[in-house]
């Protein structure tokens, strides 16, 4: 027997079996636009970006710390860097400020050439002393992490649409042409990379493997040493999100709004759920036994093993397209109505 709950902004589907996560609302908190980027945390602060520029942060009780105030829409997700917080707004802006009272300790803004477009599109990556972030003229940039000047850029030959990821001391950028490439953090000489039948979304580095995900419907796995290929599987739609690997398993969401989940050693495809929410925008995070994805209908929660739908949050909020954080059993969420929540 199921029950079907309404508390607040919920919409919880509950079965008569155990189920850890509650939904319990800890804290909400209202910002002055739809959250634009995705959610980061930690074990004291939480950061989001909304779409009129302003960068939030709260202590994990709730409680607003300080906004940094802006004129365009914060992208991708901001990243937690010791005392300081870096985070990336659409016309190009890379800001990084001190985490305890949001002083800024460097902005740079170096725009492009192609009219009408954004000059940042997602967010950044940090490593190796250096802000790296894709700038929507194709070119990537390596800024000082203490002072925000560029230190080299690296040309593409197309657009850059992902952010860049930095792991095993290298820099892993996807384009939008297909094209992979392995950058050296020092200088940006390319010494590496492969590809894919379409664009590639930022990639996901564990354990000294990289995870791809495509517009093409793969989703890869090699080892970064010697860039050997592990797997390479056909999901059946465009990948739309970066890979999430947690527990074994990766997560992904595709453009016709399906999760979908594969084994993070053979790259078998474990199960597919279909949200009917259309494209899905941002990453599906796994946690505590459950897939949470936030879709434009909601976020849903779905059984980690089965894919079955244990879920629905925040379906009255205008949906998500805010990748979630989960520290410390808490689930902080952005929604398109502006709100912030946490909950457990």
């Amino acid at each position: 027997m199921r029950k079907i709950i309404v508390a607040m902004v919920l919409i919880m589907l509950l079965s008569t079996s155990s189920f850890a996560f509650s939904n319990h609302v800890r804290w909400s908190f209202k910002a002055d636009a739809p959250i634009t980027s995705g959610i980061a945390a930690n074990e004291n602060y939480v950061f989001a970006g909304d779409g009129s520029g302003n960068c939030y942060a709260f202590n994990n009780s709730g409680s607003p710390v300080w906004v940094h105030r802006g004129n365009s829409s914060v992208t991708g997700t901001p990243v937690i860097a010791n005392d300081r917080v870096v985070f990336v707004r659409s016309d190009g802006h890379v800001t990084c400020l001190k985490i305890s009272d949001g002083s800024v300790i460097w902005d740079n803004n170096t725009p492009n050439n192609a009219s009408g477009q954004d000059t940042a599109p997602d967010g950044a990556a940090i490593g190796d002393g250096k802000v790296f972030v894709s700038k929507g003229d194709g070119v990537l940039h390596a800024l000082n992490l203490n002072d925000g000047k560029t230190v080299w850029t690296y040309k593409s030959e197309i657009e850059l649409r992902a952010a860049p990821s930095f792991g095993e001391k290298l820099v892993f950028l996807g384009e939008y042409n297909g094209i992979l490439s392995i950058l050296n953090p020092k200088d940006g000489s390319r010494i590496g990379g492969g590809g894919a039948g379409g664009a590639i979304n930022t990639l996901a580095i564990k354990n000294g493997t990289a995870y791809a995900s495509s517009w093409d419907g793969s989703v890869q796995a090699f080892k970064i040493k010697d860039i050997i290929p592990l797997w390479n599987v056909k999901v059946g739609d465009p990948v739309t999100t970066q890979p999430e690997v947690n527990n074994g398993m990766i997560a992904v969401g595709t453009a016709r709004g399906f999760v979908v989940a594969l084994d993070e050693k053979s790259g078998n495809i474990l199960w597919k759920f279909s949200s009917e929410a259309g494209n899905i925008n941002a990453k599906p995070v796994i946690a505590d036994g459950f897939v949470f994805a936030p879709t434009s209908k909601g976020i849903y929660v779905l059984d980690g093993n089965s894919g079955r739908e244990r879920a629905l949050i925040f379906a009255e909020e205008g949906g998500s397209d805010s990748s979630p954080a989960f520290v410390n059993d808490v689930l902080y969420v952005g929604c398109n109505s502006g709100a912030v929540y946490a909950v457990n």
